[in-house]
């Protein structure tokens, strides 16, 4: 219903974070048509800290990123309204 897609590049064994929870991830967001980078949490040495489900990320990401285990590896594919948190 929102548009928002995924793939499954890689899948982990680790368990699915829980609402609340404290996960460390890794991303890289950028522009579809462009392929310009806005952000990469890859470049640096620590992870992004988040709790899920808190509304601190975009919207499409927090919808899939419950469904993800540890050690998995996403594209997630956002569209335009569902970008704002």
């Amino acid at each position: 219903p929102s548009g928002t897609t995924y793939d499954v590049i890689k899948t982990g064994e680790g368990p699915r974070p829980t609402i609340g929870e404290l996960a460390a991830i890794r991303f890289r967001a950028e522009v579809k048509q462009t392929g310009n980078k806005i952000d990469d949490i890859f470049d640096t040495p620590e992870p992004y800290y988040t709790r899920v489900g808190s509304g601190g990320l975009l919207k499409g990401v927090e919808e899939v990123l419950p469904k993800m285990r540890v050690g998995d590896r996403y594209m997630i594919t956002v569209p335009t309204d569902r970008k704002s948190t």
